[in-house]
């Protein structure tokens, strides 16, 4: 692929660039099954059920994805995908290198980011959009993410796109 890539690019084609990209593209959708199917991501998992676990875990991250709003629990997430809160655990912080806890926070932080250059929206707003149970616990949580206060985050953001 990254032959046929160099050949493309020093060829005569008009549309070289959208051919390398689409190369590209396919080589990187290679490299990551080929990860996937080489990675021991489950050290503890037989082979045969790792390809298993690994789509089980995308499911699982894009359902936190589009449902972190909600009130997720540990106990309720594992539940959800048949293990047990110790053993999903375990098996989670192997595959996102993330506490549960750790992750959910981690994204509704960055919702959080995002909703910060909008300036309509009020902090508490933007912390309650973002799934926060409070905003006391948005503030902890993204000062210790991004190290500095929800309010300075957005006040540096809005001089950025002023400059």
């Amino acid at each position: 692929t990254l032959l046929r890539m160099t050949d493309e690019y020093f060829g005569d084609n008009e549309y070289k660039e959208l051919t390398i990209h689409a190369m590209l593209l396919n080589f990187f959708v290679k490299l990551g099954h080929h990860h996937i199917n080489t990675a021991n991501i489950f050290p503890d998992v037989k082979p045969g059920k790792q390809k298993a676990y690994v789509q089980k875990f995308n499911e699982l991250l894009d359902y936190i994805d589009t449902h972190y709003m909600e009130d997720l629990t540990l106990e309720a997430v594992a539940d959800s995908v048949g293990f047990s809160k110790y053993h999903f655990s375990r098996l989670f912080k192997q595959y996102t290198n993330f506490t549960f806890c750790d992750y959910v926070n981690y994204r509704r932080i960055r919702v959080a980011e995002e909703l910060l250059t909008q300036p309509g929206l009020s902090i508490t707003e933007i912390a309650l959009q973002s799934g926060f149970p409070s905003i006391s616990t948005f503030n902890r949580l993204f000062k210790q993410q991004k190290n500095c206060s929800p309010s300075e985050y957005r006040n540096k953001n809005i001089a950025c796109f002023q400059v």
